[in-house]
């Protein structure tokens, strides 16, 4: 079974900046922002692989506005948000649709195609936990690598492959906690951050940004992912989503009239009724480490096992998974079509042999730790993980 692949020309979240930017470009006549012109000739002459046609996905509030918000709720799967519309009466109220995440359906790789407006193949945050130049295997939220002890990872920039947000002056509104992190250097680079504290003051940076002018206002919460990856998809999952309702609510009432609210998420998520799968001792014994995540899993191994490996892994898992080589999986374009220069740096980041789960499973690496077991997980390619909403509203 082919292994589904993101819509990367078209309706995915690496588009999002760029469709925003000039639609704000040619509302704004080159007032504080670009011209349509010059920024489409920005965005030609980076990686980005969007085609310029936004028509079928780019809500109509946002094509109609002078100042928007991109708000990015972390998890906010468009399957899952949809089950819980009706007990959501500011979020209802948003128009749009449904676009794709990139692969993999994971934070780190997700929010900086978002920010860069870029496929992974083309910014290198390519995974949760990836090779490094030194061998070792680095979480990219954390930075932190296997077996240093708590040693951070390489310089951030050695790791980003693009600049954010294609050199625009955009306000981000950003936790503190997330200051000067690694991660939010190596996706966000330097900005005109104004961080927060509390979630109320999120909603009082965003409408100061606004009052102050910025065209483009970025900002990130996390809350739903954190409720789902504990909690699973339950009371507690419903709850979050109403209180989330509620800040929306706020930042729709502090926009000035002309402003839009967009909102759109990194990826869903799949609840995992059992205890993550613990593969065969044949690929084990086979396999010299690992990297990804439970639902993208990436199998190391040495070069002359590739082949064995593959066929070992998709025997025992491929009623429930995706199996496919590395090699299949640049040529195929599963994580973006980009120069040869960025596949070759991404190619360095890969294992051998990818694991995508098809089913509600994950796959165990015991070096994965973390603070919890987790009840949902994202990662793979299911509709569940891949298709997160783009939605907005326009303050008039």
């Amino acid at each position: 079974m082919r292994t589904p692949k993101p819509d990367y020309e078209n309706g995915c979240i690496s588009n999002v900046i760029a469709a925003t930017s000039l639609a704000l470009a040619k509302n704004r006549g080159g007032y504080d922002w670009p011209t349509t012109d010059s920024l489409e000739e920005t965005i030609a002459e980076s990686d980005s692989t969007y085609s310029f046609d936004c028509s079928e996905w780019l809500p109509r509030s946002v094509v109609e506005s002078n100042q928007v918000v991109v708000l990015v709720v972390d998890g906010l799967g468009a399957l899952q948000l949809s089950q819980h519309l009706g007990h959501l009466p500011n979020i209802s109220k948003l128009r749009g649709g449904v676009i794709d995440s990139v692969a993999p359906t994971t934070t780190a790789t997700a929010l900086t195609s978002i920010a860069t407006g870029k496929a992974p193949i083309n910014h290198g945050i390519i995974g949760y936990r990836i090779n490094i130049p030194d061998g070792h295997i680095m979480n990219t939220l954390t930075w932190r690598c296997d077996g240093l002890d708590g040693q951070s990872g390489p310089d951030p920039s050695s790791i980003s492959l693009s600049r954010s947000f294609f050199d625009l002056d955009v306000a981000v509104i950003s936790k503190i906690i997330f200051k000067d992190t690694y991660f939010s250097k190596a996706y966000l680079g330097d900005r005109n951050f104004r961080f927060f504290r509390t979630i109320s003051s999120m909603v009082g940076e965003i409408r100061s940004s606004l009052l102050g002018g910025a065209p483009l206002v970025y900002s990130y919460y996390e809350g739903v992912d954190n409720v789902a990856h504990e909690f699973g998809l339950g009371d507690y999952y419903s709850m979050e989503l109403e209180f989330l309702d509620f800040y929306v609510g706020e930042i729709m009432r502090v926009l000035p009239k002309g402003a839009s609210l967009l909102i759109t998420a990194d990826h869903g998520q799949v609840e995992i009724p059992d205890k993550p799968i613990r593969m065969d001792d044949f690929v084990l014994d086979r396999t010299t480490r690992m990297s990804g995540e439970g639902r993208f899993r990436w199998l190391h191994c040495d070069s002359s096992q590739i082949e064995a490996l593959y066929q070992c892994t998709s025997d025992l898992y491929g009623e429930v998974g995706w199996v496919i080589t590395k090699e299949e999986a640049l040529e195929d374009g599963l994580f973006g079509n980009g120069a040869q220069r960025n596949r070759d740096v991404v190619a360095s980041r890969l294992g051998d042999v990818a694991l995508l789960a098809r089913g509600d499973v994950a796959f165990y690496d015991p070096l994965e730790t973390g603070p919890m077991e987790l009840i949902c997980r994202h990662g793979s390619l299911t509709d569940a993980e891949l298709k997160v909403p783009l939605i907005g509203y326009l303050a008039d």
